[in-house]
């Protein structure tokens, strides 16, 4: 794969569009929920402002918490395993070199604070 110290990408795309990735289950809670808050900013200029505490805290419990619909965006990752397309045969590449460009996720209705 490699040529004069360069990686040379190659695909089989037959290989590669036979594969099935296989099926895993994805589970989160209310604190995965508020982490992932916290982490992209919601009170951080303010610890007690109204508009964002209901992402990381609610007096009622925290079954009560909103999602950020951000957070959708997780699910995919967590679907990888965390080697995501490195692994699928047929495609050979250097992940390093790879520039995640783009992602769209439609939401149709408020992302629960805690599923599986």
């Amino acid at each position: 794969m490699a040529t004069n110290g360069r990686t040379v990408a190659s695909v089989d795309p037959d290989v590669a569009l036979a594969y099935k990735f296989p099926e895993v289950s994805f589970a989160y809670d209310e604190r995965d929920v508020a982490l992932y808050a916290l982490g992209v900013g919601a009170c951080g200029a303010d610890a007690v402002d109204d508009k964002e505490l209901h992402l990381v805290h609610h007096r009622d419990g925290q079954r009560h918490i909103k999602a950020l619909p951000t957070f959708a965006s997780l699910f995919p990752n967590k679907n990888s395993n965390g080697r995501g397309i490195v692994n699928v045969p047929g495609i050979h590449f250097d992940a390093s070199l790879l520039l995640h460009g783009q992602q769209y996720i439609e939401i149709y209705k408020p992302i629960p604070s805690c599923a599986s």
